[in-house]
C-alpha cells in the first residue's frame, strides 16, 4: 500500500492517509475530498507521464507542449530542469 501524506494544500491543513485500490471520500463540502483525488492520481500517474515525455522527446524529436523554451536546435536539454518546468 501507498501512504499519502499532505500538509497545506488547499483547504487541507494535515491529512496522513493508507491509499487502497478502492476508497471512499467522505466529508463536508469544499474540506479537500477533490484535492485529496486529485493528489491521488497525480502520483499515481506522474512515472507514467514521465516515461511519455522522455520517449517522445528521445524517439520522435517532438518537442513537448510546456518545454519549447528549454530546448535549443539540437534538442541538448537537462532533462531534470524540462521536466521541473512541464509538472
Amino acid at each position: 500500500m501507498h501512504k499519502l501524506i499532505i500538509n497545506k494544500l488547499g483547504p487541507i491543513e494535515q491529512c496522513e492517509m493508507v491509499c487502497s485500490p478502492f476508497m471512499t471520500l467522505t466529508g463536508f463540502q469544499a474540506s479537500g475530498k477533490s484535492t485529496i483525488a486529485k493528489a491521488i492520481y497525480y502520483f499515481r500517474t506522474i512515472k507514467d507521464d514521465i516515461i511519455e515525455l522522455v520517449k517522445r522527446q528521445a524517439f520522435h524529436g517532438t518537442v513537448v507542449a510546456g518545454l519549447e523554451d528549454e530546448f535549443d536546435i539540437g534538442h541538448r536539454i537537462e532533462l531534470k530542469k524540462g521536466l521541473e518546468k512541464y509538472f
